[in-house]
Order: C-alpha cells, then sequence, then structure tokens
C-alpha cells in the first residue's frame, strides 16, 4: 500500500449577506442545541463511509429526524445511501449531554435526482435535521484513495475560519457564546480540524457490530477475517463476542469478550477470539482500549492470552502473544514469544479503568522488532527477534484465550481497536473518550 495523503476535513460556509435570508443557525458548524463534534471519512472498497459525531449540548431532548446531502434528502440518491450507527433509524433520539456516533455509507458515483455525483473531490455537506425545524451543518471532502485512510479522531490541526454573515440584527449568531451581529456584518471565528496521520489498515470501535467488523463486513476489507470460538459460530464451546453499552471507552459500545464454562469441550478450553489476516504489513501499529473488571482472576500459575500474531500457513502457530497470567503477588500483563525465546511481564494488570496497550511489531527472522507502550508509557523495546515462524506472513488478533484452569464466567472488554502504520497518542482518545 502506498503513501496517503489526505487533505483536512473542510469546514467552512461562507454566504454574501446580499444573498442570505434565513437564520444563522443554516450556516455554522456549531450551534444552541447540536454541537458536531467531527467529521472524517474513510474510502473502502468503492465506498465512501463518513463518520459524524454529535452532541446534544441543549437543555432538553432532541432527534434527527432527517438528514441531507448537498441540500438533497439522502434517500434521493441512487444507489442508495446507507445510513448505520446512531442514524440508522430515524427519528433518532439525542439526550442532553449524549455524545452520538453516526455513519453515512456512500457508493462511488451516487447521483442525485439532478445528475449531480458524488466522487473524489467533491466536498460534502451534510445537514442534520432536528424535531424543532433547526439544521446543523458539516462539510467533509470526498478523497481518490487506494485502501483504508482515515482521519484520527480528535487529533487537532491547524487553525481555519468560519465566516458568516447576518442581514438581521435580530438574529442569533449561531455560536450561543457569541454577539449578535448588526445587518450586513461579518464575524470570524477560529478552530482546529483533524489532520491526517495514519493510513489505517483495520478498524474496530464497535458501534455497529463487533463480530463484522473483524469479518470485514463493516469498515475493513471484506473477508479479511473471522471470529473463532465464538459460541454462536463454533459449539460447544462457551464463549461469545458482544456489544456492550455499559462499559464503553468512547461512542456508545464496546466489544465484551465472555467466557462461560471453560471446559465445555474436551480439545481445547473455550475461547473467543478475532482474527484479522489481511494486515499484510511488515510493521505496523497495533493499539487498543482494555478494561479488565476489578473482580477479574486467573488460578495461580494460569494465564489468557488477549492479543497475539500467528503464522499465516498451517500449522498456524502464534509467535508474538500478550497473555495475562496470575502470579502469588498478582494477575500481570506479559509479552513474549511464544516459546518463550524473548518477552517479559510488565506490569501489573490495570484494573477497574480502561487502558491503551499499544504494539510496535515489525516481522522477521532474525531482524523482527517489538516495542509496548501502555498508555502511551514505553515499556519494552526488543530488537533483532524472531517474530514470524515458517512463512513470510504473520496475521493478528485480540480476543479471550484461556487455559483449561481459568476460572469461569469472566469478561473483559475492548474498543476503538486500530491497525495504522504510525503511533497513535493516548492523549487524543483522553480528550474524546
Amino acid at each position: 500500500m502506498g503513501t496517503v495523503i489526505l487533505t483536512a476535513a473542510t469546514i467552512a460556509i461562507v454566504i454574501p449577506a446580499s444573498l442570505w435570508t434565513g437564520s444563522l443557525y443554516d450556516v455554522f458548524t456549531r450551534y444552541e442545541n447540536i454541537e458536531i463534534k467531527n467529521t472524517y471519512v474513510v474510502n473502502s472498497g468503492g465506498n465512501y463511509v463518513v463518520t459524524i459525531e454529535y452532541v446534544n449540548t441543549g437543555s432538553s431532548s432532541a432527534s434527527i429526524d432527517a438528514i441531507d446531502i448537498n441540500g438533497i434528502s439522502y434517500s434521493s440518491y441512487i444507489p442508495s445511501i446507507v445510513l448505520t450507527g446512531d442514524l440508522s433509524t430515524l427519528p433518532s433520539p439525542c439526550e442532553t449531554g449524549e455524545l452520538k456516533t453516526g455513519i453515512i455509507i456512500i457508493k462511488e458515483g451516487a447521483t442525485d435526482p439532478s445528475g449531480n455525483k458524488l466522487s473524489a473531490g467533491v466536498i460534502l455537506v451534510l445537514t442534520l435535521h432536528t424535531t424543532n425545524s433547526k439544521k446543523f451543518h458539516s462539510t467533509v471532502s470526498l478523497q481518490d484513495i487506494s485502501g483504508l485512510s482515515s482521519t484520527v479522531q480528535g487529533n487537532l490541526g491547524t487553525g481555519f475560519t468560519h465566516t458568516i454573515s447576518s442581514t438581521n440584527s435580530s438574529e442569533d449568531n449561531a455560536d450561543k457564546n457569541s454577539t449578535k451581529l448588526t445587518s450586513g456584518t461579518t464575524q470570524s471565528n477560529s478552530t482546529s480540524l483533524p489532520n491526517i496521520v495514519s493510513i489505517i489498515y483495520f478498524k474496530s470501535d464497535n458501534e455497529i457490530d463487533p463480530s463484522k467488523e473483524w469479518r470485514g463486513e463493516i469498515y475493513n476489507e471484506a473477508g479479511g477475517g473471522e471470529i473463532y470460538g465464538d459460541r454462536t459460530s463454533v459449539g460447544p464451546s462457551d464463549a461469545e463476542l458482544r456489544q456492550n453499552s455499559r462499559i464503553k471507552h468512547s461512542g456508545t459500545y464496546a466489544a465484551e469478550w465472555y467466557v462461560g464454562n471453560v471446559k465445555a469441550q474436551i480439545e481445547y478450553p473455550s475461547q473467543v477470539k478475532g482474527i484479522y489476516w489481511r494486515i499484510n504489513q511488515r510493521e505496523a501499529y497495533y493499539s487498543t482500549w482494555y478494561y479488565f473488571p476489578d473482580s477479574f482472576h486467573g488460578s495461580i500459575g494460569g494465564w489468557c492470552n488477549i492479543m497475539q500474531w500467528k503464522d499465516c500457513s498451517s500449522p498456524y502457530d502464534p509467535v508474538g502473544i500478550v497473555i495475562v497470567k496470575e502470579y502469588i503477588d498478582g494477575t500481570w500483563l506479559t509479552v513474549q514469544e511464544w516459546h518463550g525465546e524473548w518477552g517479559d511481564r510488565l506490569m501489573k494488570l490495570p484494573k477497574g479503568r480502561w487502558f491503551q496497550l499499544q504494539i510496535y511489531y515489525k516481522v522477521g527472522i532474525i531482524d523482527g522488532e517489538v516495542k509496548v507502550w501502555v498508555d502511551g508509557k514505553l515499556m519494552a523495546n526488543w530488537t533483532n527477534i524472531r517474530t514470524r515462524g515458517s512463512g513470510s506472513d504473520v496475521m493478528w488478533g485480540i480476543g479471550y484465550y484461556p487455559d483449561f484452569s481459568h476460572p469461569p464466567n469472566q469478561s473483559f472488554y475492548t474498543d476503538d481497536t486500530y491497525v495504522t502504520n504510525e503511533f497513535l497518542d493516548p492523549n487524543i482518545w483522553i480528550v474524546n473518550g
């Protein structure tokens, strides 16, 4: 995959005073009731996947009743534009203080009734209509991209200017913290936009269905991965991957990895793993946020695998693994080669809070490299090591794979999982999460 360069998403509307007759909330990005926090686009397999994050900052509940794209109802485009996430059903309620994530999937070349096509280079003006007939806008540029690329949520870029104008001094500025404008004057407000810092090879934010994300049915390459061991797919393993709205890092859902009866089958312990084998990068950064409840524990000397790199060919053995291991002095987070050629226990497992585990993994027989960060702090760095087996590539995944001694009926959680070409600063997610 070649280097991908995106221009930052643009949010800017300039309307001459002589042409403007509507209310100011029709032309600005931030409003009294709904604040659009972020808009970004991923190009995948001929689809533009536009994500829009918004929050109700008003004092009463509202709902998104309709969505326009460039002034035309999304439902008028052919091929049909698909709404998912928090916009999957309209009207979509939004309570005060509630952060929502809507996803708009647009086929390349989707055409409105006037023949205008949505293709590379086109500026999309997204309009959210609320219960009270207000309109909230955000604008993003479609890009002609090969593979998967995206802005990274919350990464602040350079400042730019919004310009609004008024023909009526009685109209409020759309930004509730600003003053009213007199007729014919303009006012500029500076803000920041996301920058492109990474090529995204894989993404799982769990807002739709984590199983579909791992299988490549949402953001990622179709057929790229699979869920193994889940009782909905392969019995009699008593394990499951599911959405959870009670414990999440950002958005509405996280992934819950659950194992019930560890001994439900004879040959292997019950397990559930998400394996994504189409990364195909010699080196990449693998980042996910984990949450282990305070009650989570193993048995002394026992372990459970929570992330791994495996050979892509038979016998498909693991190479690098991340395990949670129980010692007399507590539960420890350990990163190592499967046979113990390299690795160490790094720290006691954080419990009762979210933490970011990020690993740089370079594939090699004698020149491999592994770096490990927890919450942005470098914990380990191994160089000139073996990080693959007999094959030329490795596949990667996360999941809940315990040994037979592991106590039953436990869960842990993951969220905001990314595989990228660059380090992801955890402070990005501390701001958003």
